[in-house]
């Protein structure tokens, strides 16, 4: 069966390039300008306050973002923030909340700044985005938990489509003046997901999950990954740790 998504593991030379499609490629991010820039776009369409100019710095160690470009033009992203002793972004909203899932033995994870560009198909780039972020989280460095914040208004899209639970309740993000509410996914859940539905192997209409690659498609992009992905290693954060700015995902 044909996957919506349309994208296929790269065979570039080009280490950072891991998948390609029809209408885009995507890579790990290098050049931080053009991703701001849609992020700062994306939060002004839909309301949002954004405190700071377009990202032109590197991302911390413990974090990698994904770029989607069509045309040599950033058309989505997403990034992946693992654990450290800065904590998780969403700690900054919902500390208590995510410190009971550590406590319990979670290696906890998380999702922010995912934007699709309007003039792109979001069905068609959101499931390898999402799976690409999966294998680093998970495959990679062995995440359990991840957790995302988002507006209210998409948490049934996660819910329903990828199989998220509420973890906490609304409360306002004073960084971008909007609601939000936290939402949890076991990764263990996902990854059960894909071995049923990835690659197309079994239709859902209420999953992104058939749109996900196949299990080996998802074996090679975990070498590619691992090549290309800076390394890190796990380390609970301090007691009292620096939070970096709250943003929200827009979502198309």
């Amino acid at each position: 069966m044909d996957r919506l998504s349309e994208a296929e593991v790269a065979d570039d030379a080009e280490a950072q390039v891991l998948v390609e499609a029809p209408s885009y490629r995507i890579r790990l991010a290098e050049n931080y300008v053009p991703v701001g820039e849609l992020l700062d776009r994306m939060y002004a369409w839909r309301g949002y306050k954004s405190d700071s100019p377009a990202a032109t710095s590197p991302a911390p160690h413990h974090q990698i973002t994904l770029e989607a470009v069509s045309d040599e033009r950033t058309v989505g992203t997403i990034s992946v923030g693992l654990d450290s002793p800065a904590s998780l972004q969403a700690e900054r909203l919902y500390k208590e909340e995510i410190a009971q899932y550590r406590q319990a033995g979670a290696r906890v994870c998380e999702f922010t700044k995912l934007a699709v560009a309007p003039d792109l198909n979001a069905e068609k780039v959101l499931p390898p985005l999402f799976h690409l972020a999966y294998i680093y989280a998970h495959r990679v460095h062995r995440a359990t938990d991840l957790f995302v914040e988002v507006n209210p208004r998409h948490a049934i899209f996660y819910r329903r489509m990828l199989g998220f639970s509420r973890a906490g309740e609304e409360k306002t993000c004073p960084r971008v003046n909007a609601p939000a509410v936290l939402l949890h996914l076991s990764l263990g859940f996902a990854a059960e997901q894909i071995s049923i539905y990835g690659g197309g192997q079994k239709a859902s209409s209420r999953s992104l999950y058939p749109d996900f690659f196949s299990p080996q498609e998802a074996e090679k992009l975990l070498l590619k990954i691992e090549g290309a992905a800076p390394t890190h290693s796990f380390r609970p954060p301090r007691t009292h740790a620096h939070h970096p700015h709250c943003k929200h995902e827009v979502l198309h």
